[in-house]
């Protein structure tokens, strides 16, 4: 259509696995960019004292990550967003193009060692490890370009200098 103005993405975003590398990528590298999604899942409501989820927490934030990846000079080269399957399948309905980088499913202990390692609360990766395989079974037909990280690699491999 003639009125249609075509969205231009000034960097490449990336959805990453839990323990990819994600924050420690975009502490080491600059123009990287870690858009951690908690933020959005939840918001403090004033009359109970309480934090609430959002229904519409997905919207805001892929809201968020259209907007910061098509800012003109900007600078940002990499922006790092969540691998939430919601997530993903938002970003494709509005056209946002991005690369998902996941670990060789074979590596669910050394991910496992790298929850701990970072601190990552025990129900998380009780839950990691419960649900290992299925989150595999969205990466083949997820509608993005999908790199696989083997053991030992992590993301700043990949777009670190």
């Amino acid at each position: 259509m003639d009125g249609d103005k075509k969205v231009k993405y000034r960097c490449v975003i990336i959805s990453g696995f839990p323990g990819v590398g994600k924050s420690t990528a975009a502490e080491k590298i600059k123009y990287v960019m870690d858009a951690e999604s908690s933020g959005y899942h939840y918001e403090f409501d004033c009359k109970t004292g309480e934090m609430i989820e959002r229904d519409d927490w997905v919207q805001h934030y892929v809201d968020f990550i259209q907007r910061e990846s098509t800012q003109e000079n900007y600078g940002l080269n990499y922006l790092l967003v969540s691998s939430h399957a919601e997530v993903r399948a938002e970003m494709i309905k509005r056209g946002i193009p991005f690369i998902f980088v996941v670990p060789d499913q074979g590596l669910k202990n050394e991910y496992m060692k790298r929850f701990l390692k970072r601190g990552s609360p025990v129900e998380f990766i009780k839950y990691m490890y419960d649900h290992w395989t299925s989150f595999f079974a969205g990466v083949v037909n997820g509608g993005a370009p999908v790199i696989y990280l083997n053991s030992g690699e992590y993301l700043s491999d990949l777009i670190g200098v």
